[in-house]
């Protein structure tokens, strides 16, 4: 009887550790993909805040033509910093909350 406890208590603590070594391999690819759009996120971003320094300054820039000759050269870098391509899956559906 005793050996029956030892075999099975032996077999629970295996079915643990790969349980738990599951759990964990699981978690390390969830974490990778996290760092993965996080460091995407944070390209657009910086990207974005640069998009937005150069639009202020042709908006404030006193010269009409300027402003919008670079808008018009500039509309599809626009659009694409706005993440309506984006690369994260979640971000995909943005262009149909943003009407750009």
């Amino acid at each position: 009887m005793s050996n029956a406890f030892e075999e099975l208590m032996r077999r629970i603590k295996q079915k643990e550790r790969e349980l738990l070594s599951q759990c964990d391999q699981g978690a390390m690819e969830i974490i990778a993909d996290l760092d993965g759009s996080t460091r995407l996120i944070k390209g657009r971003i910086a990207h974005l805040n640069e998009a937005i320094d150069e639009i202020n300054f042709q908006i404030s820039n006193e010269d009409d033509v300027a402003a919008a000759t670079y808008f018009a050269l500039n509309i599809d870098n626009a659009r694409r910093s706005c993440l309506m391509d984006s690369d994260l899956p979640q971000l995909r559906d943005c262009n149909d909350k943003i009407n750009f």
